[in-house]
C-alpha cells in the first residue's frame, strides 16, 4: 500500500470522522456509505477489507482504488464544506455527503458528492454551486449502468430517486392527451403499479423492473416489439436544468436557435446521456391497457438462428420476438459443446385475437376493444397463464440485482442473415475462448439475448442504425461476474465486438463498450455523423457552457483531441 505522510494522515482521519460517520444520508446509498467506512477505516490492508468483500479481487482493487485515492479523499472533505455552505446562502436545506460509489455490478467505483434532491428547485440550487466550485456532475438512480457514464471522481452525483414533480408527486396522468409525465427517479415497477391503477400502459419497455426512468430514457434503451421504436421516442417533452442553472423546456414547440432546427433539438435531448444537463421531468405517450398472448417456445439454437429464412419466419408471425440461450447449457465436458445445439427459449407476445384467422374482420381493432374489455372486467393473476397484462408480459425478470453481471449489447440494422452473421460471430468467440468460459460447476454462467424492434428517430439512440432498414435487432451477452474476473471479461467483449463493429453495430451506451480497442474511431463510424451533429447542437445550444456535464469518457467520444 502507498505510503502517507503525517499532514495528510491528519487530513485523511478527519476526513473519515467528518465525512464518514455512518450516517444513512440515503436508504439507496446507505451500503454505499457503509462500505465505504468499512474500507477507509481499513485502508491499510486488504485482509480486513476482504472481510467485507467476498470476492478477493475485488477487495484488492477496492483496497487500491482508497489507498491511491487519499489526496483525493482529504480534498473532498474540505471542499464538501464548501459547498455545504453554498447551498445553505441559496436556502437550500440539503446534506452534501463524499460516498463511496459503486454501480450495481462492481465495474465502475468512484468517490463522489452526493445529494439527494426532492425538488427541482433542489437541483437548480446545486447546479448553481457547482458551478461556482467548478464541480462536475451527473446524476444517477438505480445506478444500473455498466459503462462509465457517471461523474469521474470527485464530481457530484444526484441521486434522483425521491425528486418530486410540481405538483409533489412522481407521476401523474393526462388522460385527454394520453400522456403520463414521471420524475427521472421513478423505476419501472412504480410506473407499472401506477399503470394498473389507471389502465394504461407501454407497449414496450424495458424488461428490468429495478432501474429508474432516468437512465432508461436518457440513454436511449429499448424493449421489443416490430411497431415499436426506444423508450426515448414516446417522449413529447422533457425539462432539464442546464449549466446556466435555468429549466429548459424540450418539445415540438421549441424555437429554433443558433442554427438549429425544433426537430433536431428534439432528436438530440431526446437521448441526451446527461449531456444537456440535469432531467427533472419526462412526458411520454401512453396507450390503453392491453391484455396479449404470451407463448413460450423451447426450440434449439440451430432450428432458428443457422437458415435466415427460419429467423425471417419468427419475425413474420410474431409481433414482439426475444429469444435467450446458454450456449453451455447441457454441456459436461466430455462431448461436444451443444451451441447450436442448445436450447432457445423463444418469447412471443402477440394480439389474442389479432392472432386469429378472422375474415372480414378488422382484428386488430376488435383485438384493442377485447383487450379493453377483458382489463376493465376480469381481476385475473395472469402472470401464471398465456393472457397477461401488457406490462406483466414485458417485466418478466425480476431481482436482477441479486446477480452482478457483465452485460455487452449492440444493436443492428434487421436483415435475417445479419441476425444470423452477429449470432456466427458470437458463437465463434465464445469456442475460441472456451477454456474461460465453461464453467464446469455452473454452465450457466454465460447467456445471450436479443430482441427486435423498429427503429429510433433520435440522434443517439443506437436503433438509429436501424433507420436505413427501417428496423433493428440487439444482441446482448451476458457473463455473470462471480465466475469471471474483469480482465477475463474484457478480453472476450472486445473480441466479440471486433467482429460485430465489421457488420455495422452499436454497443448499448449504458452497457459495457468505454474499453473497447479504438471505439471512439469505431462509434464515430458507425453513427456516421451523428455524435458531431450532437455535440455542434451541445454547443449551439449553450446547455454546458462550462463543460460541468461531459465526463471523461464521454469527452473522447464527443470532444476528440
Amino acid at each position: 500500500m502507498a505510503s502517507v505522510d503525517n499532514s495528510l494522515q491528519v487530513n485523511f482521519e478527519k476526513a473519515v470522522e467528518t465525512v464518514y460517520s455512518g450516517e444513512q444520508l440515503l436508504a439507496d446509498d446507505a451500503n454505499s456509505l457503509l462500505l465505504g467506512e468499512l474500507i477507509i477505516q481499513n485502508f491499510d490492508s486488504n485482509e480486513k477489507i476482504s472481510t467485507y468483500i467476498a470476492d478477493d479481487d475485488l477487495a484488492k482493487s477496492v483496497a487500491e482504488f482508497m489507498s491511491d485515492s487519499l489526496a483525493l479523499i482529504a480534498q473532498m472533505s474540505l471542499q464538501k464544506a464548501k459547498l455545504q455552505r453554498s447551498l445553505e446562502s441559496k436556502g437550500v436545506d440539503l446534506k452534501v455527503a463524499v460516498v463511496f460509489f459503486n454501480n450495481w455490478s462492481w465495474t465502475i467505483i468512484r468517490l463522489l458528492f452526493l445529494v439527494k434532491p426532492i425538488t427541482r428547485e433542489d437541483v437548480v440550487a446545486v447546479v448553481n454551486s457547482c458551478t461556482e466550485l467548478q464541480i462536475k456532475m451527473g446524476a444517477a438512480g438505480f445506478r444500473g449502468s455498466w459503462s462509465p457514464v457517471f461523474p469521474d471522481n470527485g464530481g457530484l452525483l444526484f441521486n434522483m430517486r425521491d425528486l418530486q414533480l410540481s405538483n409533489q408527486k412522481q407521476i401523474t396522468f393526462n388522460q385527454a392527451e394520453m400522456e403520463i409525465t414521471i420524475s427521472p427517479g421513478t423505476t419501472v415497477n412504480e410506473l407499472k403499479q401506477f399503470f394498473f391503477n389507471n389502465n394504461i400502459c407501454f407497449e414496450s419497455d424495458v424488461i428490468i423492473e429495478t432501474v429508474t426512468y432516468g437512465g432508461v430514457v436518457s440513454s436511449g434503451c429499448h424493449g421489443t416489439g416490430k411497431d415499436q421504436k426506444s423508450i426515448s421516442d414516446y417522449l413529447t417533452e422533457l425539462k432539464v436544468v442546464d449549466g446556466h442553472g435555468q429549466i429548459v423546456t424540450y418539445n415540438c414547440q421549441t424555437q429554433s436557435k443558433g442554427g438549429v432546427t425544433t426537430s433536431d433539438i428534439l432528436a438530440a435531448a431526446k437521448v441526451h446521456l446527461g449531456l444537456f444537463g440535469i432531467t427533472v421531468e419526462y412526458t411520454l405517450k401512453v396507450v390503453p391497457m392491453k391484455y396479449v398472448l404470451v407463448d413460450v417456445i423451447t426450440s434449439k439454437v440451430a432450428d432458428v438462428y443457422t437458415d435466415p429464412a427460419n429467423i425471417q419466419a419468427y419475425w413474420d408471425q410474431n409481433w414482439s420476438l426475444e429469444t435467450i440461450f446458454y450456449p453451455f447449457q447441457g454441456y459436461t465436458g466430455d462431448t461436444t459443446p451443444p451451441y447450436y445445439d442448445a436450447p432457445l427459449t423463444i418469447r412471443a407476445i402477440n394480439d389474442p385475437i389479432a392472432s386469429l384467422p378472422l375474415k372480414g374482420v378488422d382484428t386488430l381493432q376488435l383485438g384493442e376493444n377485447v383487450s379493453t374489455a377483458i382489463v376493465n372486467h376480469l381481476a385475473l393473476d395472469d402472470r401464471k397463464t398465456k393472457f397477461q397484462k401488457l406490462p406483466n408480459a414485458i417485466h418478466f425478470v425480476w431481482n436482477a440485482q441479486l446477480f452482478p453481471a457483465y452485460a455487452m449489447e449492440f444493436c443492428f440494422p434487421y436483415s435475417a442473415q445479419t441476425v444470423k452473421d452477429a449470432t456466427d460471430s458470437l458463437l465463434q468467440v465464445i469456442k475460441d475462448k472456451q477454456s474461460v468460459l465453461y464453467k464446469s460447476w455452473f454452465p450457466l454462467s454465460l447467456f445471450i439475448d436479443t430482441r427486435f424492434i423498429q427503429h429510433s428517430d433520435t440522434l443517439l439512440c443506437p436503433a438509429v442504425v436501424g433507420q436505413q432498414s427501417t428496423h433493428s435487432f440487439y444482441i446482448m451477452v451476458v457473463l455473470l461476474r462471480l465466475f469471471y474476473s474483469i480482465e477475463q471479461c474484457q478480453e472476450f467483449y472486445t473480441a466479440v465486438a471486433d467482429k460485430w463493429f465489421k457488420l455495422g453495430g452499436a454497443p448499448h451506451w449504458h452497457k459495457e463498450w468505454s474499453f473497447l480497442t479504438d471505439v471512439e474511431t469505431h462509434l464515430h463510424q458507425v453513427y456516421g455523423g451523428r455524435l458531431t451533429k450532437f455535440e455542434n447542437i451541445r454547443q449551439a445550444l449553450d446547455v454546458d457552457p462550462h463543460n460541468l456535464f461531459i465526463n471523461s469518457t464521454f469527452k473522447k467520444v464527443f470532444q476528440p483531441a
